[in-house]
């Protein structure tokens, strides 16, 4: 199981109303996606444990699928919170940058602006979902990490690229 859906996907689970609840007639109209589209999309979420099947047209957040709805949101507000200050754990120095959002994590990460074991011994020490969880209130990614399905600086870039590209998917719209 994939730790986050592609960006398409994730413009589904936004969609979800107050009570968590997807309607595929809705969907259809407010995506203006084919009726078959939303269907596959609806059923990958479903797979991957991000909805359950209520009847034939709708679907409701399953308690992971309100959480990454949650952390999507507050990805969409978080411009700049508190900054992520990045140290070396063998010596404690602080390397020359700070991360303040989703995007800058994954340009850190990406561009090997800071060496991959450092980001790696943050991962597992569980310093960044604490950060990520009690700064930024991502809760799902914070515990996708604490939970070891992202274990390293590698997945954690894969699974920021996603949130990225939904941002800008969401913005577009």
């Amino acid at each position: 199981m994939s730790s986050l859906p592609k960006a398409p996907y994730l413009r589904i689970l936004f969609e979800a109303d107050d009570q968590g609840i997807l309607d595929t007639d809705k969907l259809v109209n407010s995506l203006s996606l084919s009726r078959s589209t939303i269907k596959r999309y609806l059923k990958e979420l479903e797979r991957q444990g991000f909805l359950e099947k209520i009847d034939v047209n709708k679907y409701k957040l399953t308690e992971n699928g309100l959480k990454l709805k949650q952390s999507l949101s507050r990805a969409l507000e978080t411009e700049e919170a508190a900054p992520y200050i990045i140290t070396d754990p063998a010596s404690g120095q602080p390397l020359p940058l700070a991360v303040k959002n989703h995007e800058q994590l994954f340009v850190v990460i990406k561009y090997g602006l800071a060496d991959s074991k450092i980001l790696d011994e943050h991962i597992k020490r569980k310093y960044l979902s604490k950060w990520l969880r009690d700064v930024i209130g991502d809760e799902y990614l914070a515990s996708l990490i604490d939970e070891g399905r992202i274990d390293s600086s590698e997945k954690l870039q894969e699974y920021l690229e996603e949130i990225v590209r939904f941002k800008k998917l969401y913005r577009k719209a």
